[in-house]
């Protein structure tokens, strides 16, 4: 199975800032940055659509990981496969 070359996990969402929302990658390693990967702006009247739109976003390594998983454990028990929108989907996140 391919591995997802971007940023490895876990991403957060940050504070927000005024009417921005960070999507943060937490690095524990000793002397390694946070890095914002990405950044939702919002109007006031649509912030918590923003901040949910975030939240799904910052779960985006975890959702490929455990999708990958789940089609991977299907795959070894089953003959027949119906999961080609899973595979399209995991394909579409590694870029293939």
């Amino acid at each position: 199975m391919s591995e997802f070359k971007g940023t490895k996990g876990p991403w957060r969402v940050s504070e927000m800032h005024g009417d921005t929302i960070d999507i943060r990658h937490d690095n524990n390693e000793a002397g390694a940055m946070s890095l914002t990967l990405a950044r939702a702006v919002a109007r006031q009247t649509w912030i918590k659509e923003a901040e949910c739109n975030a939240r799904l976003i910052a779960s985006a390594p975890e959702l490929l990981e455990a999708l990958q998983d789940a089609l991977h454990a299907h795959d070894k028990h089953s003959e027949h496969s119906e999961w080609d929108f899973a595979r399209e989907v995991i394909a579409k996140a590694l870029g293939q």
